[in-house]
Protein backbone atom coordinates (compact mmCIF):
# COMPACT_ATOMS: atom_id res chain seq x y z
CA UNK A 1 0.00 0.00 0.00
CA UNK A 2 3.01 2.68 -0.41
CA UNK A 3 1.85 5.09 -2.83
CA UNK A 4 3.00 6.75 -6.13
CA UNK A 5 6.23 9.81 -5.29
CA UNK A 6 4.08 11.60 -6.80
CA UNK A 7 1.35 11.76 -4.49
CA UNK A 8 0.73 15.18 -2.70
CA UNK A 9 0.53 14.54 1.04
CA UNK A 10 -1.41 16.40 3.76
CA UNK A 11 0.06 15.70 7.34
CA UNK A 12 -0.32 16.59 10.77
CA UNK A 13 2.51 15.62 12.96
CA UNK A 14 1.90 14.39 16.83
CA UNK A 15 -1.21 16.26 17.71
CA UNK A 16 -1.93 16.10 21.52
CA UNK A 17 -4.92 15.57 22.82
CA UNK A 18 -5.88 13.65 25.83
CA UNK A 19 -9.11 11.01 25.29
CA UNK A 20 -9.96 7.18 26.71
CA UNK A 21 -8.89 4.93 24.70
CA UNK A 22 -8.77 1.93 27.27
CA UNK A 23 -7.01 1.32 30.28
CA UNK A 24 -4.06 3.64 31.28
CA UNK A 25 -0.91 2.59 32.75
CA UNK A 26 -2.72 1.64 36.29
CA UNK A 27 -5.29 -0.08 34.47
CA UNK A 28 -7.94 2.76 35.14
CA UNK A 29 -10.61 3.58 32.62
CA UNK A 30 -10.26 7.44 32.09
CA UNK A 31 -8.91 9.42 29.64
CA UNK A 32 -4.83 9.99 28.83
CA UNK A 33 -2.51 11.69 27.20
CA UNK A 34 -2.68 10.61 23.24
CA UNK A 35 -0.82 12.06 20.10
CA UNK A 36 -2.39 11.76 17.00
CA UNK A 37 -0.34 11.91 13.49
CA UNK A 38 -1.94 11.44 10.08
CA UNK A 39 -0.84 11.01 6.54
CA UNK A 40 -4.03 11.96 3.88
CA UNK A 41 -1.88 10.67 0.52
CA UNK A 42 -3.87 12.39 -2.27
CA UNK A 43 -4.30 12.15 -5.88
CA UNK A 44 -0.91 12.41 -8.11
CA UNK A 45 -0.89 16.18 -8.82
CA UNK A 46 -4.15 16.88 -6.98
CA UNK A 47 -2.39 20.01 -5.45
CA UNK A 48 -1.46 21.42 -8.64
CA UNK A 49 -4.54 23.86 -8.31
CA UNK A 50 -4.09 24.85 -5.32
CA UNK A 51 -0.33 25.89 -6.02
CA UNK A 52 -1.14 27.60 -9.47
CA UNK A 53 -3.94 29.54 -7.98
CA UNK A 54 -2.01 30.52 -4.59
CA UNK A 55 -5.49 29.91 -2.63
CA UNK A 56 -5.51 27.25 0.41
CA UNK A 57 -8.94 26.43 -0.25
CA UNK A 58 -8.16 24.95 -3.34
CA UNK A 59 -6.16 21.69 -1.79
CA UNK A 60 -7.15 19.88 1.71
CA UNK A 61 -7.04 22.79 4.47
CA UNK A 62 -5.14 20.98 7.44
CA UNK A 63 -6.58 23.41 9.89
CA UNK A 64 -9.92 21.77 8.88
CA UNK A 65 -8.49 18.36 9.18
CA UNK A 66 -7.00 19.11 12.71
CA UNK A 67 -10.16 21.15 13.65
CA UNK A 68 -12.69 18.02 12.55
CA UNK A 69 -10.40 15.40 15.08
CA UNK A 70 -10.40 17.57 17.93
CA UNK A 71 -13.79 19.70 18.10
CA UNK A 72 -15.86 17.70 15.67
CA UNK A 73 -14.56 13.90 16.90
CA UNK A 74 -12.74 14.35 20.08
CA UNK A 75 -14.63 16.85 21.99
CA UNK A 76 -18.40 15.36 21.29
CA UNK A 77 -17.57 12.17 21.59
CA UNK A 78 -19.28 11.44 24.82
CA UNK A 79 -18.44 13.27 28.01
CA UNK A 80 -15.64 11.69 28.95
CA UNK A 81 -14.28 11.46 25.14
CA UNK A 82 -14.31 7.63 25.69
CA UNK A 83 -13.23 5.07 22.45
CA UNK A 84 -12.64 2.37 24.44
CA UNK A 85 -9.36 1.38 22.65
CA UNK A 86 -7.21 2.10 20.37
CA UNK A 87 -9.36 0.52 16.91
CA UNK A 88 -12.35 2.71 17.63
CA UNK A 89 -10.16 6.03 17.98
CA UNK A 90 -8.03 5.41 14.72
CA UNK A 91 -11.33 4.05 12.88
CA UNK A 92 -13.18 7.86 13.61
CA UNK A 93 -10.19 9.31 12.85
CA UNK A 94 -9.79 7.68 9.27
CA UNK A 95 -13.47 8.37 8.93
CA UNK A 96 -13.04 11.97 9.29
CA UNK A 97 -9.93 12.47 7.12
CA UNK A 98 -12.06 10.54 4.42
CA UNK A 99 -14.98 12.48 4.74
CA UNK A 100 -13.30 15.78 5.14
CA UNK A 101 -10.64 15.16 1.54
CA UNK A 102 -13.36 12.97 -0.12
CA UNK A 103 -12.53 11.56 -3.86
CA UNK A 104 -9.06 12.98 -3.55
CA UNK A 105 -7.82 10.70 -1.21
CA UNK A 106 -5.81 7.93 -2.37
CA UNK A 107 -4.60 6.51 1.73
CA UNK A 108 -4.80 8.10 4.99
CA UNK A 109 -2.06 6.90 7.74
CA UNK A 110 -2.76 7.09 11.29
CA UNK A 111 -1.02 7.11 14.25
CA UNK A 112 -2.02 7.02 17.74
CA UNK A 113 0.68 7.27 20.49
CA UNK A 114 0.44 6.97 24.16
CA UNK A 115 3.43 8.00 26.03
CA UNK A 116 2.35 6.87 29.38
CA UNK A 117 0.83 3.72 29.07
CA UNK A 118 3.91 1.82 29.10
CA UNK A 119 5.93 2.53 32.87
CA UNK A 120 9.17 0.77 31.68
CA UNK A 121 8.98 1.97 27.94
CA UNK A 122 9.46 6.04 26.53
CA UNK A 123 6.46 5.45 23.84
CA UNK A 124 3.83 3.25 22.99
CA UNK A 125 2.53 3.93 19.35
CA UNK A 126 -0.14 1.70 16.81
CA UNK A 127 0.05 2.79 13.23
CA UNK A 128 -2.58 1.69 10.58
CA UNK A 129 -2.71 2.10 6.71
CA UNK A 130 -6.51 2.01 5.33
CA UNK A 131 -7.24 2.92 1.55
CA UNK A 132 -10.67 4.23 0.50
CA UNK A 133 -13.86 1.86 1.50
CA UNK A 134 -11.72 -0.07 3.38
CA UNK A 135 -12.82 -0.88 7.01
CA UNK A 136 -10.18 -0.05 9.54
CA UNK A 137 -11.18 -3.31 11.32
CA UNK A 138 -9.80 -5.49 8.24
CA UNK A 139 -5.99 -3.84 7.80
CA UNK A 140 -3.24 -5.31 9.76
CA UNK A 141 -1.67 -2.80 12.64
CA UNK A 142 1.70 -1.65 14.05
CA UNK A 143 2.68 -2.04 17.04
CA UNK A 144 5.65 -0.36 18.53
CA UNK A 145 7.35 -0.16 21.77
CA UNK A 146 10.10 2.25 21.78
CA UNK A 147 12.67 2.35 24.27
CA UNK A 148 11.93 -0.49 26.58
CA UNK A 149 14.00 -0.63 29.68
CA UNK A 150 14.89 -4.09 30.77
CA UNK A 151 17.07 -5.92 33.45
CA UNK A 152 18.90 -8.81 31.91
CA UNK A 153 22.08 -11.07 32.15
CA UNK A 154 24.16 -10.49 29.21
CA UNK A 155 27.21 -11.96 28.27
CA UNK A 156 29.92 -14.62 28.33
CA UNK A 157 32.31 -13.65 30.83
CA UNK A 158 32.00 -14.83 34.72
CA UNK A 159 30.58 -11.30 36.32
CA UNK A 160 28.21 -10.72 33.42
CA UNK A 161 26.72 -14.04 34.13
CA UNK A 162 25.79 -13.21 37.76
CA UNK A 163 24.93 -9.16 37.66
CA UNK A 164 21.82 -7.88 35.36
CA UNK A 165 22.46 -4.85 32.85
CA UNK A 166 20.10 -2.42 31.74
CA UNK A 167 19.11 -2.70 28.33
CA UNK A 168 16.98 -0.41 26.20
CA UNK A 169 15.49 -1.73 23.22
CA UNK A 170 12.26 -1.39 20.60
CA UNK A 171 9.74 -3.64 20.45
CA UNK A 172 7.28 -3.89 17.30
CA UNK A 173 4.19 -5.83 16.25
CA UNK A 174 2.75 -6.83 13.34
CA UNK A 175 -0.90 -7.74 13.84
CA UNK A 176 -3.50 -9.42 11.57
CA UNK A 177 -6.70 -6.95 11.06
CA UNK A 178 -8.61 -6.97 14.22
CA UNK A 179 -11.34 -7.70 13.42
CA UNK A 180 -13.85 -8.47 16.05
CA UNK A 181 -10.81 -9.88 18.06
CA UNK A 182 -9.74 -8.16 21.19
CA UNK A 183 -6.11 -6.84 20.64
CA UNK A 184 -3.24 -8.24 23.08
CA UNK A 185 -2.53 -6.63 26.43
CA UNK A 186 0.64 -5.21 25.90
CA UNK A 187 1.18 -3.63 29.35
CA UNK A 188 1.03 -7.91 30.80
CA UNK A 189 3.25 -8.72 27.69
CA UNK A 190 6.12 -6.10 28.24
CA UNK A 191 5.68 -6.76 32.35
CA UNK A 192 6.09 -10.84 31.61
CA UNK A 193 9.30 -9.72 29.58
CA UNK A 194 10.53 -7.79 32.16
CA UNK A 195 10.41 -10.67 34.54
CA UNK A 196 11.84 -13.22 32.55
CA UNK A 197 15.56 -14.54 33.97
CA UNK A 198 17.54 -15.51 31.21
CA UNK A 199 20.90 -15.36 30.03
CA UNK A 200 21.36 -13.98 26.52
CA UNK A 201 24.45 -13.82 24.64
CA UNK A 202 25.73 -10.10 23.49
CA UNK A 203 25.42 -11.87 20.13
CA UNK A 204 22.38 -13.43 19.96
CA UNK A 205 20.04 -10.19 21.44
CA UNK A 206 18.35 -9.03 18.02
CA UNK A 207 15.17 -6.88 18.54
Amino acid sequence: MTPSSQTDIVFINSLELSADVGPDCWNRQRAQPISISIHLHLQPSYLSSAGNSDNVQDSIHYGHLSKAITTTLIEKNSGSSSFSNTNNLIRAITHETYALAGKAAVEVKVKVELPKLILLAGGFSVEVVTLPDVDVSLVPRKVTVTDLVLPVIIGVNPPERKVKQRVITNVVFFERPPGAQLSPNYPEIVSRLSNVRVFFPPLHLVC
